[in-house]
């Protein structure tokens, strides 16, 4: 073999051995003692060409298999976590995350069992779900109301009764949407849980109605008040229903189940429902649902129970991590799962129900993304509406939008708990002075910038929640 591993030195038979290492030593023939011989196919075929050619050149020796597998295959490359945005979060992470958060759940469950003979906290369920078919009732009300609120808009943009009639039964249908649900709720003394659906119900249904109402009716006077406007766009487009009035009952109709706020005469669709979407959808609710409760009823409502005698610090180094989980399974299975099922089921193309809030480098960015349907909805019709029909500056029009943020965040948590000190409205209202902080160059756009969000979350989701939870059960007491 010595003699086939030769270079071509000068003339066609002047050779001489070559070594890969640069000393051209000759090549033995055969493996040393107390070694193994590896060969392949591949090796056997490359011999045989050799024999037949009678000499191999020094690329087709490292070319050889037996060899390139002994290169060293490195080049400068950072590690992973280094270069965020070539981090690839997929199913990997996503079943990393699920795995954990069942054994959390079970490891809980088999504790409870061995303590209290039982896995899971029944009595509480039954509690918090005992005016189940009163909430339902809730729900339907609220829908059918939204019918009439349909029929004012129809007779004010078809010219049936006055603008201003129009506008006192608006609001006069509003203030009931407020009312009625809450004189319910209060009077059956609703848990907590089903209280704060009914609120968010009412919040729902309110802001959907009014960018309906807000839409057709600002179209309507406008072209009242421009007449040959409304003809132009008419006649210049074949489909004019984004730019006039369109109270016809089949948009609005699908607006009412749609996962939006804001009304349009058309939306993007997708072309079929997929069943088995659905179906993993509606396992992730469960799924999430269940783990929560369980969290709750384990970790979370024995530190609220005793909230008025640990010391303010000690409750909240304890509810930290339970607070935060709470929080993002909270999330996953309201602004993924639900709003992903409604949107399958009514083909509802535009997805963006949320956005990378958890790479938010300030508190402004973070609301932008955080909940992007009631972001678009504030955006549209209290910032631009504010500075279009009232003439606000940017400033006033930016408090305006984060102030009414925060009072419909705050009516949510007092129709839950039935509380009386604005506690979430407050802190929202702090956060505009950490906004300006976060903006500074050395936050913004910085890790620094994204670890004081998460640090502020971090301390705020628990305080509030040992707050709100501290008056509950002194409220509780006192009854």
């Amino acid at each position: 073999m010595a003699s086939l591993l030769t270079r071509r030195k000068g003339g066609k038979d002047d050779m001489e051995p070559i070594s890969l290492n640069g000393s051209n030593p000759s090549i033995p023939s055969s493996p040393p003692p107390h070694t193994t011989e590896y060969r392949t196919l591949a090796d056997d075929r490359t011999m045989a060409q050799v024999e037949r050619k009678g000499s191999m050149t020094v690329a087709e020796i490292i070319a050889s298999p037996s060899i390139s597998r002994f290169q060293t295959p490195t080049k400068l490359r950072e590690s992973l976590l280094e270069k965020p945005e070539l981090l690839n979060f997929k199913q990997g992470t996503y079943n990393f995350i699920i795995i954990c958060f069942a054994f959390i759940a079970g490891n809980l469950c088999v504790d409870r069992y061995f303590s209290t003979g039982s896995f899971v906290d029944l009595d509480l369920l039954q509690w918090f779900l005992r005016d189940a078919w009163v909430s339902i009732g809730l729900w339907l009300s609220m829908s059918a109301w939204c019918f009439l609120v349909w029929g004012v808009t129809w007779a004010v943009v078809m010219k049936r009764i006055p603008n201003a009639l129009g506008i006192t039964a608006y609001v006069i249908l509003m203030v009931s949407l407020f009312v009625y649900p809450i004189v319910v709720v209060v009077i059956r003394d609703m848990s907590p849980l089903l209280a704060m659906c009914a609120s968010m119900q009412i919040c729902v249904h309110a802001m959907k109605m009014h960018s309906y109402w807000s839409t057709n009716y600002l179209l309507h006077r406008y072209y009242e008040d421009h007449p040959d406007r409304a003809a132009k766009v008419r006649r210049s487009s074949g489909d004019s229903r984004f730019q006039v009035p369109d109270v016809s009952f089949p948009p609005f109709l699908y607006f009412l189940v749609a996962p939006t706020l804001i009304f349009a005469s058309e939306y993007p669709r997708s072309s079929h429902i997929r069943p088995l979407y659905v179906l993993k959808e509606l396992l992730g609710v469960v799924g999430s649902m269940s783990v929560l409760y369980i969290l709750l009823t384990d970790t979370a409502i024995p530190i609220y129970r005793q909230s008025s005698t640990l010391p303010l610090w000690y409750a909240l180094v304890k509810l930290v991590l339970p607070s935060m989980c709470l929080w993002m399974l909270m999330f996953y299975g309201l602004f993924h799962c639900i709003l992903n099922i409604f949107a399958e089921l009514t083909c509802f193309g535009d997805r963006e129900f949320y956005q990378d809030w958890w790479n938010a480098t300030s508190f402004d960015m973070w609301w932008r993304k955080w909940n992007r349907p009631v972001h678009r909805w504030m955006v549209r019709h209290v910032y631009a509406d504010s500075m279009q029909t009232v003439h606000f500056s940017k400033v006033s029009a930016t408090f305006s939008t984060f102030l009414l943020s925060a009072v419909l965040h705050e009516f949510c948590l007092i129709v839950a708990f039935r509380v009386r000190r604005p506690v979430l409205a407050t802190t929202m209202l702090l956060q505009i002075g950490i906004i300006y902080i976060t903006q500074l160059p050395i936050m913004e756009s910085t890790s620094l910038g994204n670890m004081t969000v998460w640090a502020c979350i971090f301390v705020g989701q628990p305080l509030m929640q040992i707050l709100y939870a501290w008056e509950y059960f002194q409220n509780q007491v006192k009854a």
